[in-house]
């Protein structure tokens, strides 16, 4: 769809929905910068939320889900990576430069404790900046 149609097109109709539901929204796998660029038209208020880990990390972790899809060699999985984080399409996944785009980065390098603790500290800085919002548009954080 984001090739076909326009490469913002989900995001537009998942802002719709969060716009109807009236409060804030978390909007999870965003991969292309065509995504990005139309949530912050959209919503100034909109925040990135990125989540990293080192390469062996998340290779270890995906082969610890043990889907059939997962059962990959590390350079297989690391020319996968490669692939989805090159793209200079705005409609194509480009992970590495969405994680650049993002307003707050976390590792995730360690204990899902860790990555909570990273998470709660930003929140609380974003509660702690003045709201600017636009009559009708309420606040969206999305991650990666």
């Amino acid at each position: 769809l984001r090739k076909r149609v326009s490469p913002g097109y989900m995001m537009e109709k998942l802002y719709s929905k969060a716009l109807a539901r009236g409060n804030n929204t978390v909007i999870e796998s965003i991969r292309a910068l065509g995504e990005i660029e139309t949530l912050r038209r959209l919503s100034p208020s909109f925040i990135l939320f990125a989540v990293d880990a080192e390469s062996s990390i998340r290779y270890k972790r995906v082969r610890a889900r043990g889907s059939e899809t997962d059962d990959v060699s590390y350079n297989k999985f690391l020319s996968d990576e490669t692939r989805e984080s090159t793209s200079t399409a705005s409609w194509a996944s480009n992970l590495r430069s969405c994680i650049k785009e993002a307003d707050y980065v976390f590792m995730n390098n360690g204990t899902i404790a860790t990555l909570h603790r990273q998470i709660e500290k930003a929140l609380a800085e974003i509660e702690r900046q003045p709201k600017v919002m636009p009559a009708g548009r309420q606040a969206i954080k999305g991650s990666l």
